[in-house]
C-alpha cells in the first residue's frame, strides 16, 4: 500500500491483514519516456476497507474514530470510488533542461537536509526575536474552581 488512504487493487483486499506487505495498491504512474513524471492512486471510498487498514496500522478503533471519525462517518453516505494525481511539473522541467536534478530548476530549492542554501533557513533567531514572537512566553495558569 502506497499510504493509509490508498485503495488496494480489490483482487488483494481479502490479504489486508493476513500477508499486508504484499498487497498492491490501485496506483498509477505517468510514465514519458522511461522518466516517471507524475503518479496518483485510487483512494479507499469503503469504511470497512479503511477501518481494516487503520487496524493493520495499529489504530483501534477508538483511536480510528477519534483520528478519523469524520471520514468514516463520511463513507457511510455513500462515498464514490474516487482517485488523486499529481504532476512532477519541477521534475518535466528538469528533464526539458536537460539536468540530472530538480535542484537546479526550482525556484528555492531546499538541500537534502531542508536548508535553503540562498538564505540559509532555517537558522536560529536572537533572543530579542524569540522575545517579540512570544515563543518562550510562559503560559498563564488557570485557577481551578
Amino acid at each position: 500500500m502506497h499510504h493509509a488512504f490508498t485503495a488496494p487493487k480489490p483482487e488483494w483486499e481479502d490479504r489486508i491483514e493476513s500477508d499486508t506487505g504484499s498487497v498492491l495498491a490501485d496506483a498509477y504512474d505517468i510514465v514519458c519516456n522511461g522518466h516517471e513524471i507524475g503518479g496518483g492512486s485510487v483512494r479507499i471510498h469503503r469504511r470497512d476497507i479503511q477501518e481494516r487498514v487503520f487496524a493493520v496500522m495499529g489504530l483501534d478503533k477508538a483511536e480510528a474514530e477519534e483520528k478519523f471519525g469524520f471520514l468514516l462517518e463520511a463513507f457511510m453516505f455513500g462515498a464514490p470510488p474516487h482517485g488523486g494525481i499529481a504532476f512532477g511539473w519541477d521534475r518535466t522541467t528538469a528533464l526539458l533542461a536537460g539536468m540530472d536534478s530538480i535542484r537546479e530548476v526550482i525556484a528555492f530549492p531546499k538541500t537534502g537536509g531542508g536548508v535553503d542554501p540562498l538564505t540559509d533557513a532555517p537558522a536560529p533567531i536572537t533572543a530579542q526575536q524569540r522575545k517579540e514572537s512570544g515563543i518562550d512566553a510562559q503560559p498563564k495558569r488557570v485557577q481551578q474552581a
